[in-house]
């Protein structure tokens, strides 16, 4: 039997050509691994044209398939392989935009137009939008939140706990006026960090509430996280709380 063995990059070929005689009996099989320039992700059109050039894995797919539809024997197979780990696309905008302008289609108020289009640092992540703007009493940031049709949103001002405040519905009118304003922010994967600055954008891009989920997925507990950073449990559960507020700690 052949198998056509198909990889996002060359450093998953490299492991995969130490791997694979290793579990396949190479008397037997044969196989050919394929590196391509990135996983990106399936068209919706499947029949669409893609541009061949790019070698990017799943834009390129559907016709990849079609191809070896023609192409390969009866029993061969063809495997797709991709790293087993949360690899952060770029959000689908059309369905946030009509997400966050179905949750803020009324008329704004007189403060909210005030503060349409006076945010600064612009953020766009898969599955929320973050900005900051000057308000009546310091700087607050603000976000937008979605998940699995869930709409959240926050704001550091005194009335912004549960979102929906006038500064919610200028952060959502100011994206839909003018999302190419914010920048996406990709998470950087934690086998790839490598320095101080890939440290601070990966815990920026995470809540405490995430990051203690994540560190409890792998046994430790929220009191062990305390105590070995100096810190009580009931402060870290303040924090958390502080931050379902975007409200933040200032740091020594």
């Amino acid at each position: 039997m052949h198998f056509e063995i198909l990889v996002e990059d060359d450093s998953g070929k490299i492991a995969l050509d130490v791997l694979i005689p290793k579990i396949l009996e190479v008397s037997k099989h044969t196989y050919k691994i394929i590196s391509y320039k990135g996983i990106g992700r399936l068209p919706k059109d499947l029949r669409g044209k893609t541009d061949p050039q790019k070698r990017v894995l799943l834009d390129r797919l559907p016709k990849i398939l079609a191809g070896y539809g023609k192409s390969l024997p009866p029993d061969a197979a063809v495997i797709v392989v991709k790293e087993n780990q949360n690899i952060m696309e770029k959000p689908d905008i059309e369905s946030l935009q009509k997400t966050i302008k179905k949750n803020w289609n009324h008329t704004p108020s007189a403060k909210a137009q005030s503060y349409v289009g006076q945010f600064f640092d612009r953020a766009l992540y898969p599955d929320k939008i973050v900005a900051r703007v000057d308000g009546n009493y310091g700087v607050y940031r603000v976000s937008i939140e979605i998940h699995n049709k869930i709409v959240k949103s926050a704001c550091s001002c005194y009335i912004g706990k549960h979102g929906y405040c006038h500064h919610c519905h200028a952060l959502a009118l100011t994206f839909l006026n003018n999302l190419d304003s914010f920048q996406f922010v990709e998470e950087p994967k934690l086998q790839k960090i490598k320095g101080l600055e890939d440290i601070h954008s990966f815990l920026t891009a995470k809540t405490l509430e995430i990051l203690l989920k994540e560190l409890k997925d792998k046994g430790i507990s929220q009191k062990d996280f305390a105590e070995s950073i100096g810190m009580s449990s009931r402060h870290l559960t303040s924090i958390k709380s502080s931050e379902l507020r975007n409200r933040y700690y200032p740091t020594c």
